[in-house]
């Protein structure tokens, strides 16, 4: 399985197991998220913000980066 984001903090937090002040309360849920990566069920991969798919599901975005994202995941009007 694949996990692609933008957000690098998530993807690190995700990624490496080491404790941060301000995402305690991850801990719990990440644990076996983390296993699922250090078995290789599971790999998380940066993706840059103009390429995220996901964006045209949540965000506002312009016409030309609708048309671009549509495309991208084979969509028809």
């Amino acid at each position: 399985m694949e996990i692609r984001g933008d957000n690098s903090a998530s993807l690190q937090i995700a990624d490496h197991p080491t404790s941060h002040d301000r995402s305690k309360h991850y801990e719990t849920n990440l644990f076996a998220l983390r296993e699922w990566i250090k078995d290789g069920k599971m790999y998380v991969e940066k993706v840059p913000s103009a390429e995220n798919l996901a964006d045209l599901l949540t965000k506002a975005v312009t016409p030309q980066i609708y048309n671009y994202l549509k495309e991208k995941m084979s969509l028809k009007s």
